[in-house]
């Protein structure tokens, strides 16, 4: 997590399902399998799903990320408040137009 700059990781079952999360700070000066130091994720997104739909779902749980995940529930990646918002801003550079 340290060499990839990583705040957090997705803990996954074997069927690629996610089962909780473990974050940078939770994990340091402890010991054993990372998976025993796992919390719970508050919530998933399907990756279907439309961004107001994520964002709603994030303030909804007050998290800055969510766990997407596929039509068999496997892990597909996350999105974050950071990605979204650098997302859109590329998106009304890229127009032309200007937020109202």
């Amino acid at each position: 997590m340290n060499a990839h700059g990583h705040e957090f990781i997705v803990v996954v079952d074997s069927d690629d399902r996610p089962h909780g999360y473990v974050d940078l700070e939770a994990l340091r000066d402890r010991a054993g399998p990372v998976g025993e130091h796992r919390a719970p994720l508050p919530a998933t997104i399907r990756v279907e799903d439309d961004l107001r739909a994520a964002v709603s779902m994030m303030f909804m749980h007050d998290v800055r990320w969510l766990a997407c995940v596929d039509r068999n529930g496997a892990f597909a990646g996350f999105i974050t408040q950071p990605g979204i918002t650098r997302m859109l801003g590329e998106t009304y550079r890229a127009t032309g137009s200007t937020p109202h």
